[in-house]
Parts: structure tokens; C-alpha cells; sequence
């Protein structure tokens, strides 16, 4: 006689955001090992989809996402009950950093989008990556 032994259900939380080039989500909270204080980081999916998941939470898991595991979500600490799955869309303030790079592109004729990465093939990110 064979005894099916049910797996312990899977807790997801699914972020959609694009993050950039060389940019990764991580995750911090309580419960299921998570972290107030160090991110665990999620693994990419497709379509700019980021996926956080374990078969070990009991009870509900407190978190919240961070870039690069320095910049904090905007907005409030989210949370997923066991056995359940969440998604998220993730707001990140990064107005520093782009105002310091038109403070440094000054009166550059062009415009483009973020991100800022060499070889990423616009004109405006190549001034960019080398003025910045």
C-alpha cells in the first residue's frame, strides 16, 4: 500500500515591475525566515515579473520589496497568508538619482529613457554612463 504524503502548499509573492538592467528585487519581513534586516532575493520570471515562494510559512508572512536590497517600496508593508499567492506592484522612489543625472546631462539636446547603462544603445544613456 502506497500513503500519498500531501506537500506542504506554496506561498507566492509575485512582483511586477521592470527594474532595470543589473537590478535585482529582494524581499524582507517576518515569518518563514524572512528579515527585517537582510533581503532574500526574488528570482525573475517573465515579462518583468520578480517570484518570491516557499512551502514553509505558517500563519500569515509580513514583507515588504526592496531594490537592490537598499531601496524601500513605497507605501505599506505588504502581507500573504500560508498557501496562498499575492502580486504586487512595487513603486520605487528614485527621484535622487534622476535628478542628479539631469543635474550632470545639463543642456544635452535629446531625450531618451531610463536606464542609465552603457551599451544599453541610446545616445542619451551612453552620455550618460560616461558622464555620470
Amino acid at each position: 500500500m502506497r500513503f500519498h504524503v500531501p506537500r506542504d502548499p506554496l506561498t507566492i509573492v509575485e512582483a511586477k515591475v521592470e527594474v532595470g538592467l543589473g537590478n535585482a528585487l529582494y524581499i524582507r519581513g517576518q515569518g518563514d525566515g524572512l528579515s527585517w534586516d537582510k533581503g532574500q532575493p526574488l528570482s525573475p520570471g517573465f515579462g518583468g515579473s520578480w517570484i518570491w515562494k516557499t512551502n514553509k510559512a505558517k500563519g500569515k508572512v509580513l514583507f515588504r520589496l526592496l531594490l537592490n536590497d537598499e531601496i524601500w517600496a513605497k507605501g505599506e508593508d505588504g502581507g500573504v497568508d500560508a498557501g496562498k499567492m499575492i502580486e504586487v506592484v512595487p513603486v520605487f522612489q528614485l527621484s535622487n538619482g534622476l535628478a542628479y543625472a539631469a543635474d550632470r546631462l545639463g543642456e544635452e539636446d535629446f531625450t531618451d529613457m531610463v536606464p542609465l547603462c552603457e551599451g544599453e544603445g541610446s545616445r542619451m544613456a551612453t552620455r550618460a554612463a560616461k558622464l555620470l
